[in-house]
Formats: C-alpha cells, sequence, structure tokens
C-alpha cells in the first residue's frame, strides 16, 4: 500500500479511533497495528490481517462491540498481542491466534463475554494477568501443542476460565480428543 507514493507500513497509533468504518482489509506490506488503532470503533463487524503484521498494539481493538470476525492471512508473520488488544469484543465469538506469538499480554480478551472458542498456538508461553478473565463462556481451547507443552505456560492470575475449559491438543493422525487443519480451520478428528 502506497500514500502519496510512499510505502504504508503502519497503521498510526489512534488512528481510526472511534471511527465510522465497519468492516476493513489491511493490505500486504503493513507491519504494525499501531496503539488505540482502532479504539472504540463500535460498527467495526470485521477485520482481515495481513501475513506481513508483526505488532498488534495495545488497545488496538478496545471496544469494538461488534467486531465479531478477525482474519488472520496465513502464514501470518504475527508474533505480539498487545494489552487489551481484543478486550470488550462483546460480539467476538471465536478467534484462530496464528503460530508466532509468544505471549497473550495482560487483559488481551478480558470481558469478551461471547467468547466461546479460540486456537492457541504452540508459540505461546505466557498468558499474562487477566488475558481471559470475564470470559465465562469459552468451552474451547483448541491448542496447537500436547499436555506436556500446554502445561509448560506461564499463567498469571485471572485466567482460571483456562483451567475448565475443554481444550483438544492438535493431533497430525486421528487420536481421541485431537484437531487438525481443515482448509485453515481447527476441527475436531471423528
Amino acid at each position: 500500500a502506497t500514500y502519496e507514493g510512499l510505502p504504508v507500513t503502519a497503521i498510526a497509533n489512534g488512528a481510526f479511533y472511534k471511527s465510522e468504518i465497519m468492516s476493513i482489509v489491511l493490505p500486504e506490506g503493513i507491519t504494525t497495528i499501531g496503539y488505540f488503532s482502532f479504539e472504540y470503533c463500535r460498527k467495526l463487524t470485521s477485520i482481515s490481517i495481513p501475513s506481513t503484521v508483526t505488532s498488534i498494539g495495545d488497545y488496538a481493538f478496545y471496544a469494538c462491540e461488534m467486531l465479531s470476525n478477525v482474519h488472520f492471512v496465513a502464514s501470518s508473520a504475527l508474533t505480539s498481542l498487545g494489552a487489551y488488544a481484543f478486550s470488550n469484543c462483546l460480539s467476538l465469538m471465536q478467534i484462530y491466534l496464528p503460530e508466532g506469538i509468544t505471549e497473550i499480554k495482560s487483559h488481551a480478551f478480558y470481558a469478551d463475554t461471547n467468547l466461546s472458542q479460540i486456537l492457541i498456538p504452540v508459540s505461546v508461553h505466557v498468558f499474562a494477568e487477566s488475558a481471559f478473565e470475564w470470559c465465562d463462556l469459552l468451552m474451547s481451547i483448541f491448542y496447537g501443542g500436547n499436555a506436556t507443552q500446554w502445561g509448560m505456560i506461564s499463567r498469571f492470575d485471572g485466567n482460571d476460565i483456562l483451567l475448565s475449559t475443554t481444550r483438544y491438543d492438535y493431533s497430525a493422525t486421528p487420536a481421541s480428543g485431537t484437531w487438525r487443519y481443515v482448509d485453515g480451520n481447527p476441527v475436531l478428528w471423528s
């Protein structure tokens, strides 16, 4: 993407703050979604995040109450998901995080009261404070690793829901209670 002949590589901090935007497909080449960039975009329902994005800043999608579709393009380079990044996204029911993220930062999904399904990649090593607090409808975790790897993830206070939610570990071959990828989505082995 270019603007006035110059390459665009970032969505600036607060760029779309309280915007009336409803849907956006960010172009390849964007590497950073800044702090507060889409905060309080209450009409935003859908966003496609390109493979080139490496960082989503703190509060990037905070209180996007209608946001229900977050799509990460295949081969995502995302490694950093900021604090409160998707907090208070009341319409978000599922999200499939890409491999490469190492930490789910503080309050990242706090009070996503309708979040029922999440894919957590094996690259995650930390669930920071209250990352999933008040996600009381969380029913399914598709984890990209195995039970031993899951047990090694550091968990800080406010993530008790992760202990009571049904977790399915990844398996390339059929096994009870495991999942595989089908067209880029997690699907249980039957």
